[in-house]
């Protein structure tokens, strides 16, 4: 099956665009040609989540409730979709 790489990439950056109202977003990727390995890293500035959230930020329909995120609609799907994908790819995805 071929993981179609560009919707894992369009997710992780447009929850960054929709959590950063000011402030910065750099996306990097890399690739390691004897390992076939892609590395997508994606860090923004920012609303951030809790700690206790983050169990849970990749799972169907689960958003974080709050007065600060509830400003943003979605169906909680977008990182639900990138885990399927990395899963499929038999690679990882994690939050730091």
């Amino acid at each position: 099956y071929d993981v179609p790489k560009e919707e894992l990439i369009v997710n992780l950056v447009s929850n960054a665009l929709k959590f950063t109202d000011k402030g910065s977003i750099s996306i990097r990727l890399t690739y390691d040609v004897p390992k076939e390995e892609l590395t997508v890293r994606v860090e923004d500035t920012g609303i951030g989540i809790k700690a206790e959230h983050i169990p849970r930020l990749f799972t169907k329909f689960s958003q974080v409730a709050n007065t600060e995120t509830r400003l943003f609609h979605g169906a909680g799907l977008g990182l639900s979709i990138v885990q399927q994908l990395v899963d499929l790819m038999g690679g990882q995805v994690g939050v730091e």
